[in-house]
């Protein structure tokens, strides 16, 4: 079956052919640990990204780094924020996560502007934004994250703490190579206990 939106009937799995296929995968995991995500390959003639979210209900609190740099989030709804990759030059994406409620969810994401470049120009003289600028945006991007069109995956368990993804870009099909990454969790020394005031 291809990954669809009627496929996965609004949730956020579906099996299929002894495989379960995901939209998002979802780290419920409080206390301070580190995501090392490594592209392993990209075979798509599309711009790959991976996409994350945090929870809104909980509502995520705590502080993330990516490669080195504090993430502040934008004060909007539902906002999956996009990592883009470019592979061989970039093969590498470093979060640090102190999570004290909620959770995140990571997903892949292609670039789904590639196939009407034409209208990457007319919006941005629409906009008055550069071609670079209106590509940077997350919430204007062609990006389309795991949640849209032939955008899926299906992970594999490397061992108890990392797992490689097999994604589908945009396209309706379902080779699922089109970017492969993994993810690896590492423990980070617990938060510092806070000394009782008297």
């Amino acid at each position: 079956m291809l990954p669809n939106n009627g496929a996965f009937y609004e949730k956020g799995f579906y099996e299929c052919d002894g495989k379960v296929f995901y939209r998002s995968h979802k780290i419920d995991r409080h206390g301070k640990f580190r995501l090392k995500i490594q592209v392993v390959s990209i075979n798509s003639p599309y711009r790959q990204a991976i996409a994350f979210s945090l929870s809104t209900a909980p509502k995520f609190k705590g502080t993330i780094l990516i490669n080195g740099q504090k993430f502040t989030p934008q004060k909007r709804k539902n906002i999956d924020y996009i990592m883009p990759v470019a592979f061989p030059d970039k093969t590498e994406i470093t979060m640090e996560l102190e999570v004290v409620e909620g959770y995140i969810c990571i997903a892949n994401a292609s670039d789904f502007l590639d196939d009407y470049p034409d209208l990457i120009e007319k919006i941005s003289a629409q906009t008055n934004r550069t071609r670079e600028q209106f590509r940077g945006c997350s919430y204007t991007s062609g990006f389309s994250p795991g949640l849209l069109y032939g955008n899926a995956f299906w992970m594999e368990n490397l061992s108890e703490t990392c797992w490689r993804f097999y994604c589908n870009d945009h396209k309706m099909d379902d080779d699922f190579d089109d970017l492969i990454f993994d993810v690896e969790m590492e423990e980070l020394p617990p938060l510092p206990q806070k000394k009782p005031k008297g």
